[in-house]
């Protein structure tokens, strides 16, 4: 698990050049935005309409609905989200919106804030780090243009590849028959 401290060290030897703390933080919260719409926190907000198409505001730390459920469980897949980002249910009642939140904020007056994603990212929030200095200081050279693409290409493959591993993990409960031998 990285802190900020170690992440920046790593960045500033990667790049050769030092950084300012709150560039950094400003880039490394990219990274776990990024991060968190692939393998991010759920949260729950409960709604609790009084009439058809009324229009409630979503939570102010939601990055993306994962889905909405009526009061029977059932994935309700007829509201709506617009660009003010308020949300309207079908119908009165009961609703349960999942979402992920944006990660927090990193603490770059802090060494040792850990980001708010897990930490199996942390290394390639290193790798967005270096990936956006390159794309901040190519200046039109083509070679280090292709330099931060191929990096920021690597970061999303690995950011993919480790989120489906974590998604195995999950365990939902199951019955398994079989069959007893007498």
């Amino acid at each position: 698990m990285l802190n900020f401290g170690q992440i920046r060290e790593r960045y500033e030897e990667i790049v050769g050049e030092t950084t300012s703390a709150a560039y950094l933080a400003s880039v490394i919260d990219e990274a776990q935005a990024e991060i968190a719409k692939r393998f991010g926190k759920r949260e729950k907000k409960n709604y609790y309409p009084t009439k058809k198409d009324s229009v409630h505001d979503l939570p102010e730390n939601c990055l993306m609905v994962n889905e909405v459920r009526d009061s029977q469980d059932q994935l309700c897949l007829d509201y709506r989200v617009d660009r003010g980002m308020q949300i309207s249910f079908p119908g009165k009642g009961h609703y349960k919106l999942y979402y992920t939140p944006v990660p927090e904020p990193i603490d770059y007056m802090d060494n040792g804030s850990k980001p708010d994603v897990h930490s199996i990212f942390h290394n390639d929030i290193v790798l967005y780090c270096v990936a956006r200095y390159w794309q901040d200081n190519a200046e039109g050279i083509q070679g280090e243009e292709q330099k931060a693409q191929m990096m920021m290409d690597q970061f999303n493959a690995r950011v993919d590849h480790s989120a489906k591993i974590l998604r195995r993990n999950f365990h939902e409960d199951q019955v398994i028959e079989f069959e007893v031998w007498g």
